[in-house]
Order: C-alpha cells, then structure tokens, then sequence
C-alpha cells in the first residue's frame, strides 16, 4: 500500500507538471509609484490608461485607470473596447535618451513585457512619464517613454516604476 501511495503520488505530481496552463491572465491596475523627479502636480499614485484614438499609455487620476492582463506574450488591455497589446519600441543610446512612447495596439505586442516582482519590467529598462507636449504629442496627457538600462532619461520627466496593484 505505501509503495502503490509513492507510485501514485510521484504520477500525479509529473501529470500536473506536463499539464501547465497556457495563457492564464490575471487582471490588474499599473499604479505610478515616482523613484525622482516628479512633476507638479504629482503623478505618484496615478494609473496607467490608454486612449482610444492613439494608443498612447498615459496616466490618469486614481481609481480611473485600465484594468491589465499578463499572457504568455506580454500586457493587454480591453479598455479601448477592443484588446490592445503592450508595445514598447526601445530607442537611443546610454547618452541619448529616446523619445519613443509606450503604445498599446490591435497588432503585435511586445513580447517579452511581463510583471516581475509586482513591476511592469522589460529587458532590465524602466520607465518614465513625460508631459505630452514634450514628447511632441500636444495634449495634456502624461505619457509613458521606455528607456533602456543604463540610460539617461530627459529633464523635466519623472523617473518612474508602474506597479501591478
């Protein structure tokens, strides 16, 4: 009986391990939490949305940004009535920092985009929210810049993490 016990329980233990889930999505807010510079007014706390007509991730008041999911590709959201993915296009170099937004779009995302220890990380980068006008877009949005380890980020934006919550 104690041997047929291990058999069975060594069995159940490789079937479950050949039967992982594939693209389970877990849903949740991107909060701001500010490392240096943060703009006036504060963005510390505010979340992450994305507007319907650009694609553009940009921050709003708490309590009214988009709700998150991670697949097995990266980070999608459904807030535009349609599911949109992450695309983060690194640019620049360690002394040029780039001017290149974080979109969310109907087309391929950024694979490779994940939640790690509670933050939204990619290739060991962080992120910035910059004032749109800066970043050339005209609105008053503030939007998310991705910038590559190591890389220095442009004055007048906050250096920031965007938290999984």
């Amino acid at each position: 009986m104690h041997a047929s016990l291990k058999l069975f329980t060594l069995l159940s233990a490789a079937a479950t391990a050949f039967a992982a889930p594939v693209d389970v999505p877990t849903s949740f807010k991107l909060v701001a939490n500010v490392i240096s510079f943060d703009l006036t007014p504060s963005i510390q706390g505010y979340e992450l949305s994305v507007n319907s007509s650009t694609g553009y991730a940009y921050l709003t008041e708490p309590g009214t940004g988009a709700t998150f999911t991670q697949t097995s590709t990266g980070i999608d959201t459904d807030v535009t009535g349609q599911t949109t993915h992450m695309l983060i296009t690194p640019g620049g170099t360690a002394t040029v920092p780039s001017d290149n937004e974080v979109v969310f779009t109907s087309g391929e995302g950024t694979t490779g985009v994940d939640i790690e220890g509670g933050l939204l990380a990619y290739q060991n980068g962080g992120f910035t929210a910059c004032p749109a006008g800066f970043l050339v877009q005209g609105n008053n949005n503030v939007l998310i810049n991705y910038r590559k380890a190591g890389q220095r980020f442009f004055y007048g934006c906050a250096n920031i993490t965007l938290v999984a919550q």
